[in-house]
């Protein structure tokens, strides 16, 4: 019998009302947003949340 793992999806986004472009990895499974983190390749926030960002967690 085989096993089937299934894995989240990720879409990359600036923060809400984010005017500075600062980069977040936003985790989707079922059509609902799971997990919220930092993009720690995108040059202005360095892998960083802002507040607006956290309250999204």
């Amino acid at each position: 019998m085989s096993t089937t793992k299934v894995f989240p999806s990720v879409a990359w986004s600036a923060g809400p009302g984010c005017h500075g472009g600062c980069g977040q990895k936003l985790y989707v499974e079922d059509g609902k947003l799971v997990r919220v983190e930092g993009d720690e390749n995108n040059p202005w926030n360095q892998g960083r949340s802002c507040p607006r960002v956290l309250a999204l967690k």
